[in-house]
């Protein structure tokens, strides 16, 4: 009996948006090693420039108390344009 192929995994992009520095650079890092593509924010207002340049993210880690205050305001127009 022969083993099966695994699956390769699917490539995704996951983008973390938080205001604690060392807690995104730590999570982008190990998912970036684990085969995710990442970007990583520190406001809600880069995150959403981020996405209006082009990247396009299959899953989010968003802090909703970022220091700009728009973390709520970037999940409401994420959820409004079918990006979350």
């Amino acid at each position: 009996m022969t083993e099966a192929n695994p699956v390769p995994p699917i490539p995704c992009a996951i983008l973390v948006a938080t205001s604690d520095h060392d807690l995104g650079r730590s999570m982008a890092a190990r998912l970036a090693e684990v085969g995710f593509g990442t970007a990583f924010t520190t406001t809600a207002t880069q995150a959403m420039e981020t996405i209006n340049h082009g990247f396009r993210p299959d899953g989010v880690v968003l802090d909703l108390q970022q220091d700009d205050g728009q973390g709520l305001e970037l999940y409401a127009l994420m959820a409004q344009s079918g990006d979350s």
